[in-house]
């Protein structure tokens, strides 16, 4: 018999709670990059009238198409931030039951 018997739970019964904690960790962390990515898009009708007028191309056909894609692009940004993400917390929440 050892003098120091070892304390606490057997590995086997404990891994799946750390398994579910590092899944949670990363839905978390994806979750969190997706709505930091998706904040961004705010900003890119500036960042592509910023970049025509570097490049001296404000007026140019494509600077037109691409400033119209980058609207909506941030309307949509601006709509998810309003209404907080609805479609990325539901996939979150039903990745949290189907953890990799």
């Amino acid at each position: 018999m050892s003098d120091n018997p070892k304390k606490g739970a057997p590995e086997w019964a404990t891994n799946p709670f750390s398994e579910l904690t590092e899944d949670v960790g990363y839905l978390t962390r994806t979750l969190d990059m997706c709505i930091r990515g998706i904040t961004m898009f705010r900003a890119m009708p500036q960042m592509v009238s910023a970049v025509a007028k570097a490049q001296g191309k404000t007026d140019h056909e494509d600077t037109a198409k691409e400033r119209e894609n980058a609207v909506k692009h941030a309307e949509f940004a601006m709509k998810e931030l309003e209404t907080g993400f609805p479609i990325l917390y539901a996939q979150y929440r039903a990745g949290d039951l189907v953890a990799p």
